[in-house]
């Protein structure tokens, strides 16, 4: 009776917040960095900051990984000297990770063919960054992202992002948050379990008052 009542209080508790159906689980990113249009990149730097001249990269090893996403958000800070603009994410970069981390000299053309490479592929989101310095904030992909971090699931993901109109992400040293949340659903045993308990309440609820 004890293990009922347990089970009616959690489908109570996601009727009221259906949010916490889904298990969360966060990656800080592997490496990060940024690319110049005439393809300089100095080697291993994890400033990601980007502006009209730049794009940025992040590298993430999604393991372990369980169950299938439903929702993905990628935490960043502005960093210092921001002003607003628009960034977009891209999901299909090409260029593998220990190429993407070595320096490229000022006209390089492998560095420019990164470049381009960080702006190509499926858009997985865009969002109006504020010109507001060392703000925390939490970009949500689109379903497009989503489906990118089930393809790339118990792998490396790499993610590119190009900005128009702004700069933002400039290295500080508040700046050291790239972190990639992902909302997966449970495993079908909990999920079993959370039914169970979603049903005791629904037939609680149907009780007739005496």
């Amino acid at each position: 009776m004890n293990k009922l009542a347990g089970w009616v209080a959690l489908g109570a508790a996601l009727v009221a917040n259906p949010s916490q159906a889904f298990m969360a689980t966060t990656w800080n990113a592997a490496s990060s960095g940024a690319y110049r249009e005439d393809g300089y990149h100095l080697g291993y730097s994890q400033n990601y900051g980007v502006s009209d001249t730049f794009r940025n990269f992040f590298v993430f090893v999604l393991y372990p990984f369980s169950g299938e996403a439903v929702s993905v958000t990628l935490t960043l800070n502005t960093g210092i000297n921001c002003t607003a603009g628009t960034y977009t994410l891209y999901g299909g970069v090409t260029t593998p990770p220990y190429t993407l981390n070595a320096g490229h000299a000022v006209g390089d053309e492998a560095g420019q063919a990164i470049y381009q490479d960080l702006g190509d592929g499926d858009v997985l989101g865009s969002w109006i960054i504020p010109s507001t310095d060392n703000v925390e904030i939490t970009l949500e992909l689109n379903s497009l992202g989503v489906a990118t971090i089930n393809e790339a699931a118990g792998g490396v993901l790499v993610l590119g992002g190009v900005m128009s109109g702004g700069r933002a992400f400039a290295l500080s040293d508040e700046n050291d948050i790239r972190q990639l949340t992902v909302y997966t659903i449970p495993e079908s045993g909990t999920c079993s379990l959370l039914l169970l308990g979603a049903s005791g309440l629904a037939c609680i609820l149907r009780r007739p008052r005496r």
